[in-house]
């Protein structure tokens, strides 16, 4: 896998407060840990 132990850059969306709009914003998500996974969802 190309970006096997790299920092990705991915957009998610964010919850900043309880009952109010999502945020989609731009997020740095770390390689997984050793009792971890990474998954891609594909639309």
């Amino acid at each position: 896998m190309e970006t096997e132990g790299k920092v990705r850059k991915c957009k998610d969306a964010v919850a900043w407060e309880a009952e109010k709009a999502l945020s989609i914003e731009e997020v740095q998500v770390s390689p997984p840990k050793a009792d971890e996974v990474r998954i891609k969802v594909d639309p």
